[in-house]
């Protein structure tokens, strides 16, 4: 457990919160943070309809506010204070167990949903403590989501069994119905496209951890929270940075056997994200995504480094690579990156993952901001993803929902689990 003990001392940002001593039995814990909410009944319903997992469950309730939030915001979160209090009077039981954790008056510099998740993930690494559990699993949820009735038990099994250090999580949106308008449902239908074309393509260009980072459909084991240094404090894209320091550990899955179902609603908690996508796309009528070239671009790029491993002609690599690689990255540099991690590795497979540890997602997304401003032009997305389609003589629709509904199948591959 010292592992556990060393990170609070030198990351946790608070003392304890949660005084009661946890079951013996813990095995998980459900972080969800809450800010500005109408409501926090269904996604507490959900988790209580869940079939029950071996082990024990706690969900713990990170209510945060800051320092600059209006009476309006103030209210809000005593409903869901309220709201969560009364929900828990008839539902909280010995194999599941519901708690809440306010913290106001944040100081907005750090204020945010990064923040409200560590909050709640470093006091997940107490109660693991105390029960002597370093692999207890930590998940992430939003207030506006609901989950399968299965979610327990297969993230149970997903890291008792398979020996995940962390995963993401299948996820649907919903994209009809009466809650919302057919602009809403619209607007969430193309966003949730891009996601699923932008992660296909990079799967296709052969970059080994590409993977949805979706902090509401995440979860990591205790140890190797701790051991990473744990959630940082962004207020907005949180999941991804976090996430980039767990995937190439190892051991990290797809887990498809299950799902979570986020709102499509608008928001503005956040200055990026589905919520505020959806803001755009509703104003803009459309979302413009990456260029399905660029994807080709990279795949070419990788199968060029693999084959300049076997001859180390660094001269003949530099001739063939695509044009927007090499105005994206120096002769010098490459030059220089690709002998280092040659002389550092031993053989193929330790020298790709070096480099793929080089050329993460943080260079991906960087070169590919980089090439729409100066090669590419950004395409409606149904028609970046009818391209792509075509490209791979697979069948597609004019149809964006039917292309949507075709991607989460291409994706999630009839619900098996997969490991990278």
């Amino acid at each position: 457990m010292g592992t556990l003990h060393s990170y609070l001392q030198r990351h946790a940002l608070y003392a304890e919160f949660i005084k009661e001593h946890p079951s013996d039995n813990l095995g998980i814990c459900v972080v969800i943070p809450c800010y500005n909410e109408p409501t926090i009944f269904p996604v507490l319903k959900s988790l209580a309809e869940c079939h029950t997992p071996t082990c024990d469950v706690e969900i713990i309730v990170v209510i945060n506010g800051k320092d600059s939030d209006t009476y309006d915001v103030w209210e809000k979160n005593n409903y869901c204070e309220n709201e969560f209090f009364s929900f828990v009077r008839t539902n909280h039981s010995s194999k599941l167990k519901f708690y809440l954790i306010r913290v106001n008056e944040i100081p907005k510099k750090y204020a945010g949903v990064g923040h409200a998740r560590k909050i709640g993930m470093d006091e997940s690494i107490r109660r693991f403590i105390k029960v002597a559990n370093d692999k207890g699993i930590i998940c992430s949820l939003d207030v506006d989501c609901k989950v399968e009735k299965n979610y327990f038990q297969e993230i149970e099994y997903l890291f008792s069994f398979c020996k995940a250090k962390a995963c993401s999580i299948r996820f649907e949106h919903a994209i009809e119905g009466d809650e919302f308008s057919a602009n809403v449902y619209d607007a969430i239908v193309k966003y949730e496209l891009y996601l699923h074309y932008h992660l296909l393509a990079l799967k296709y260009a052969g970059h080994p951890f590409a993977y949805h980072t979706i902090g509401s459909a995440m979860a990591v084991r205790a140890d190797v929270y701790a051991m990473q240094g744990g959630m940082n404090q962004r207020q907005a894209g949180e999941d991804f940075y976090f996430l980039q320091k767990i995937i190439p550990l190892g051991n990290f899955f797809e887990l498809n056997n299950t799902c979570i179902f986020p709102s499509p609603r608008i928001s503005e908690r956040v200055p990026f994200g589905t919520g505020m996508s959806i803001k755009k796309i509703l104003e803009n009528n459309e979302w413009m995504v990456y260029n399905p070239q660029a994807y080709n671009d990279l795949k070419q790029y990788f199968i060029l480094i693999n084959d300049w491993y076997k001859d180390k002609n660094i001269s003949l690599l530099w001739t063939v690579l695509p044009e927007t690689i090499k105005r994206f990255i120096s002769f010098e540099l490459l030059n220089e990156r690709l002998h280092e991690i040659e002389n550092n590795t031993s053989n193929f497979q330790t020298f790709q993952l070096r480099f793929f540890r080089w050329f993460n997602m943080f260079q991906v997304i960087k070169w590919l901001n980089y090439v729409h401003q100066h090669q590419y032009n950004k395409l409606p997305v149904n028609e970046a993803v009818v391209k792509f389609l075509q490209s791979k003589n697979h069948s597609y629709s004019k149809n964006e929902k039917e292309n949507l509904l075709l991607l989460r199948q291409m994706l999630y591959n009839d619900k098996r689990i997969v490991i990278y």
